[in-house]
């Protein structure tokens, strides 16, 4: 009757709402009215395992994992269809051309997976990423609408995701797809750098990009980190795009901020796969010659000029007194605090600090400070549990700063 549920000898059932279960574990449910306010998911796709692939919740479909799971995504692009195999882990997502066979198997490299909080698959997200809304799901079919960069972009078009590959094939075909040349790895070699003061120059040379079907897919750069591992995960890995050359060239700069040692390595990226170059080694050493020094190098060339070095990095100025220099460009000063130190052309010293702003100083003068912002001349008495005290000849006070 109308009102009970059967057993079909297949192993699917019907209900008298319309839900279908696949004797493979697949599933697929229909919305219905007494969905739509359901405040628990409801499974729709689901892998022979059992896992849910795909739920719905208050009428919206929602990725729920496809960890360890082999697709195939059906996709027109600038006019071509095509087929890719995909297969994602607990971290990466992998994409190939064609249908392939099942994965895992010689993956090589992949771009990061994730589905967000909302139910998105997003691929790619460091390229600048793909995010994929499902519209429907029918007979195993997963209909999305995919956008690039964010789902307030323009809609790119309507992929169609396959966890049957038999299904996808048979899709695939009745598309009448055209023949497409393959498209190949990217080949990409680390030429060389330079650096001019503090600013480095990363060279690379693009060897093999693929066909014509990748080029407007092509992304060139550089990874740079102090650490030799270059790992595009890691938050200490800075990746940074450049731009080919009519000659295959390409170069991108990067100002250093901290340290003396790092490495980089050139990459190319198109949508078969991502490629490196061999990885370099930057040492960059201090500047000796003042004259080609910048006046915050010469003004900590001032002060060592006159200084012993002590334990733990710290500089002993016979007429400054204690501070240590910073990677960053800053200097820690015992009394004083951290200061901004510029030279001036006659060996003096020009310090900004957040208490008193720019103050001038050399040897033979400390501890008399010029102080721009009042125009007048201050004098540094003694630092006491952890004051600072001066004399202000302006307002002729006595001032004290904690440090």
């Amino acid at each position: 009757t109308i009102s009970v549920n059967y057993q079909s000898t297949t192993g699917g059932y019907q209900t008298p709402t319309g839900n279908y279960q696949s004797p493979t574990g697949n599933s697929n449910q229909p919305t219905s009215p007494n969905n739509q306010n359901n405040n628990s998911p409801i499974p729709i796709l689901s892998a022979s395992d059992g896992r849910v692939l795909i739920d719905q919740l208050n009428g919206k479909f929602r990725y729920r994992d496809l960890k360890n799971i082999t697709v195939w995504t059906v996709s027109q692009s600038q006019g071509t269809w095509q087929i890719r195999t995909g297969f994602h882990d607990n971290t990466l997502g992998y994409s190939t051309s064609g249908a392939l066979n099942q994965y895992p198997a010689n993956l090589g490299t992949g771009t990061p997976y994730q589905i967000d909080s909302q139910g998105l698959y997003i691929w790619n997200p460091s390229a600048g990423a793909f995010y994929y809304v499902i519209e429907s799901v029918v007979n195993g079919m997963v209909t999305s609408d995919y956008y690039f960069g964010s789902t307030q972009a323009t809609s790119i078009g309507k992929s169609y995701m396959f966890i049957n590959k038999s299904l996808a094939e048979s899709f695939y075909a009745s598309k009448n797809p055209q023949t497409l040349t393959p498209v190949l790895k990217p080949i990409v070699e680390t030429t060389n750098f330079s650096i001019t003061q503090r600013q480095i120059t990363l060279n690379g040379k693009l060897v093999q990009s693929g066909t014509s079907n990748s080029s407007n897919n092509l992304t060139l750069g550089f990874l740079i980190s102090p650490i030799a591992k270059l790992d595009p995960l890691n938050s200490d890995t800075l990746k940074i795009n450049s731009v080919l050359q009519s000659d295959n060239k390409f170069s991108s700069s990067y100002s250093v901020g901290t340290g003396n040692t790092f490495y980089f390595k050139a990459f190319a990226q198109n949508e078969t796969d991502t490629t490196y170059g061999r990885t370099l080694k930057i040492f960059i050493q201090s500047e000796t010659d003042p004259n080609k020094m910048n006046d915050q190098e010469k003004a900590v060339y001032i002060l060592k000029a006159d200084a012993i070095e002590i334990a733990g990095g710290w500089l002993q100025n016979n007429w400054f007194g204690t501070f240590k220099e910073f990677d960053n460009g800053w200097t820690y000063h015992a009394d004083h605090g951290w200061l901004y130190l510029s030279a001036d052309s006659e060996n003096g010293i020009w310090a900004w600090s957040q208490n008193r702003g720019w103050v001038w100083s050399r040897k033979g003068i400390y501890p008399f400070f010029y102080q721009l912002n009042i125009n007048d001349w201050i004098y540094f008495l003694m630092k006491k549990n952890g004051v600072s005290y001066y004399y202000n000849y302006s307002e002729k006070s006595l001032e004290q700063t904690r440090q």
